[in-house]
């Protein structure tokens, strides 16, 4: 045979197939039993097809896929939020991971278009949606705090608590704002904050009450607030249906009128830390209550003594100034222990926090009138 084609003849003698190459001048021989073995193996259905080492690509959703707008809003939704965790976990190589062994078609979103585009709409949604709510209403109560966290960041926090109109009314509570507070901490820098957030959500008029704390610069801050109702009458005499109308008129101005109460849940601390501030008698077995909540939370070895004594499932809790409660559950998770065995595993090491029978008896006492 004549041409360029690379074997030019075939020619089949016996057991041989021989292969001349019009090129190269090369003769192959082929054994005839090698290629019916070689042809078999081919057309065993075991043996993987050489298209199987050229995969298709994997088709990705896209960006308005609502499959893929379903799994993006759910990591924001049930993740981000409902579980708080911190933003950065889309950017996790992990948790990337753990996305593509669940849908490989899912394209993991960004944390830019977290914080630059979703997290803004849901907030601009959600706003709006409260202040139709509040519109709404003609009365609310608001809440105002502001605290430090241990950066030393100030934020503000306001909350709006009223009875919803429906046929069962029933209590509803709403954050309109937890937000950076920069610069002292003055009445003037308060109330224009306060001001606002108010102006923002259109219930400067509506507000019957503001509870806050009894730190001085909420009071003062809050004084101007106050709405002055009162009206100016007429001296005279009047009927009775006058007197009547009267009252109505008053009642009205009194619910009318923007007050600020004192938090009950920070009056009480007070009225108790200063109560306890007097137990002077009871100083000594406090001390010693705290010292014992301390070690066991900073001494491994008191932590093992006490477990090997009471198990792992009893704790002392720390107390905080701030919080009586803390002080009533520390007083009463002590007292609920037995005071023998107690006594006997602080006999040795720790001695200066062993309570005596009438320390016991001062502090189950406490915790009763707690």
């Amino acid at each position: 045979m004549t041409g360029n084609t690379d074997f030019t003849s075939l020619i089949m003698t016996l057991d041989f197939y021989m292969l001349f190459s019009s090129n190269t001048h090369i003769c192959f021989c082929v054994s005839i039993s090698s290629l019916q073995g070689y042809r078999q193996r081919q057309r065993d259905e075991n043996q993987p097809a050489i298209t199987g080492f050229w995969r298709s690509p994997v088709q990705v959703y896209n960006e308005s896929s609502s499959r893929q707008q379903a799994i993006s809003q759910s990591i924001i939704h049930d993740l981000i939020i409902g579980c708080c965790l911190p933003l950065c976990i889309v950017e996790n190589e992990n948790f990337r991971h753990f996305l593509h062994v669940i849908n490989n078609k899912y394209i993991p979103i960004s944390r830019a278009t977290i914080t630059t585009r979703n997290i803004p709409q849901l907030v601009a949604t959600l706003k709006e949606g409260i202040k139709s709510r509040l519109e709404e209403q003609r009365s609310l109560s608001v809440t105002a705090d502001i605290w430090s966290d241990r950066t030393m960041r100030s934020y503000l926090g306001v909350t709006a608590h009223m009875l919803n109109n429906t046929s069962e009314p029933h209590l509803q509570t709403y954050l309109l704002a937890c937000r950076r507070f920069k610069g002292r901490h003055s009445s003037e820098n308060i109330s224009a904050a306060f001001d606002e957030i108010l102006e923002e959500y259109n219930i400067s008029e509506k507000v019957d009450f503001i509870i806050t704390d009894n730190a001085a610069n909420m009071k003062k801050a809050l004084k101007v607030k106050m709405a002055d109702h009162s009206d100016d009458f007429e001296d005279g005499s009047s009927s009775d249906e006058e007197d009547m109308d009267g009252a109505q008129l008053d009642t009205e101005c009194l619910l009318g009128s923007r007050q600020r109460l004192s938090c009950f849940a920070h009056s009480l601390q007070l009225v108790i830390g200063d109560g306890m501030r007097e137990l002077k008698a009871m100083s000594r077995a406090i001390s010693k209550i705290t010292k014992r909540a301390s070690l066991l939370h900073t001494s491994t070895v008191f932590k093992d003594n006490f477990e090997s004594v009471f198990g792992s499932g009893k704790s002392i809790p720390v107390s905080s100034v701030t919080r009586w409660s803390s002080q009533f559950r520390q007083v009463q998770a002590v007292t609920d222990l037995d005071h023998t065995a107690l006594t006997q595993m602080c006999a040795v090491d720790f001695e200066n926090v062993v309570l005596n029978s009438r320390e016991w008896a001062q502090c189950k006492e406490l915790g009763e009138i707690l």
